[in-house]
């Protein structure tokens, strides 16, 4: 949000958050919902405007809505708090190893794959889209969550902690009204019924389930107000195609006093608890397709042009609407402007990148293995970043943004985001 579109009252209402907590921006800014960054701006604009903060009882009589949205409040940090204690709590046991206990048996040691940690998510109050004509819509492109152990039980991961980081702090900023996942936001590589599977990628199905349960919470907790929508990608398809071929007697089994419309055990929404989120999956890869507007599709998509832009593929003679894609991990962009009934009107074909390691750390067809099962490493031609669309609802137009993340480094519109943690770690 452009800082001078705030209110007045939204100005004073921080500055008196801020007072409370004692005049510490950290401590007050995680509270209220907003950025260190953003929290500093709205106490500047406090000081520019020369604005005051009022008394908070002119009258002497208590205030009923007052006194509610109080408690309101305080309930929500408690709540928030304990989201935060389990956040913590579950990256310590990630990061040590301690999420699942295996099963001894003579050989190989699987742990059972179950759905993602329970997060009690409570959205703070205060914090809503705002109201306005053109429409805001933060793009994610492929995760590729997941990772593998090395021989000495360090975990690796094919995400980027560093990168989704980053992504967390502009949706925290920009509090769109929609976030959209374009996909493949699992890798579930041992799955593939196409590659070859590695027996290092799979005792980590289940730290990939855990994590993006755990992402699929923060953000729900850093954009309360947006609709999040994950597309299904080829990986994500993985695991319906695997319980059709090799797990025909379980495909479609429900927990016991299941709704016809309730998640099948083995599906990503279930396992991921999106439902209890409030998070979207649009499942049906290749066919499924999100609009944010009449003009503007996002895809997953299956085009590929290992040299070259896949961009241009989406602009043939078939495609007369303009598309968002993800797949090939290359931020592209290409435009084309067509013959129309109503006259020349320009489409195009963008693909923000990815937000997984670019490193060979992700298992390709461009990647090689070890003798143990690990991939090797290398430079891949991928570019990490996400996109910021806006748009009006209907027939209406649209802009669109591309965001380049650098070594876990991103800005957008004079914001610097530094990612934190570290790119291999869980």
């Amino acid at each position: 949000m452009s800082f001078s579109r705030l209110s007045d009252e939204e100005v004073i209402s921080y500055a008196r958050f801020h007072q409370a907590h004692g005049g510490l921006v950290k401590e007050s800014a995680e509270d209220f919902g907003i950025s260190r960054t953003a929290a500093s701006r709205r106490l500047r604009a406090f000081r520019e405007r020369g604005l005051s903060i009022p008394p908070d009882d002119h009258s002497g009589l208590p205030d009923p809505e007052a006194d509610a949205f109080a408690v309101e409040r305080s309930e929500w940090f408690v709540e928030k708090q304990r989201l935060q204690d389990q956040i913590l709590e579950l990256r310590k046991q990630l990061r040590e190893g301690r999420r699942h206990a295996a099963v001894s048996v003579d050989g190989p040691s699987w742990p059972v794959v179950e759905p993602g940690p329970r997060l009690n998510v409570a959205p703070a109050p205060a914090i809503r889209p705002p109201s306005r004509e053109w429409k805001t819509a933060v793009i994610l492109p492929d995760i590729q969550m997941g990772g593998w152990h090395d021989e000495h039980g360090v975990l690796h991961t094919t995400h980027d902690e560093r990168a989704l980081s980053v992504v967390r702090q502009a949706v925290r900023d920009i509090q769109p009204d929609k976030v959209i996942g374009v996909g493949d936001n699992l890798d579930l590589p041992n799955f593939s019924l196409k590659f070859v599977r590695s027996p290092a990628f799979a005792r980590d199905t289940q730290v990939a389930i855990d994590r993006f349960t755990l992402f699929g919470g923060e953000l729900r907790h850093d954009a309360p107000g947006a609709e999040i929508v994950f597309i299904e990608g080829n990986h994500e398809k993985r695991l319906t195609l695997w319980a059709l071929q090799c797990a025909a007697a379980a495909f479609g089994l429900k927990r016991g006093a299941a709704l016809p419309e309730d998640w099948p055990v083995l599906s990503v929404p279930y396992l991921c608890r999106m439902e209890e989120h409030g998070i979207e999956y649009l499942e049906g890869y290749p066919a499924n397709t999100y609009w944010l507007n009449e003009r503007l599709r996002v895809v997953h998509g299956d085009k590929v042009k290992g040299r070259g832009s896949t961009a241009h593929l989406y602009l043939g003679d078939e495609d007369r609407v303009s598309t968002i894609f993800g797949h090939v991990h290359r931020i592209e962009k290409a435009m084309k402007t067509r013959e129309a009934f109503s006259g020349p009107r320009t489409v195009l074909a963008e693909c923000f990148g990815c937000l997984c390691r670019v490193d060979g750390a992700v298992p390709s067809v461009r990647s090689g293995l070890k003798s143990n099962g690990q991939p090797t490493g290398g430079t891949m031609n991928w570019q990490q970043g996400f996109g910021v669309v806006e748009y009006q609802p209907g027939d209406g137009l649209f802009t669109t943004e591309s965001v380049p993340i650098f070594d876990g480094r991103a800005k957008y519109r004079g914001q610097e985001f530094v990612g934190e943690g570290k790119e291999a770690a869980a």
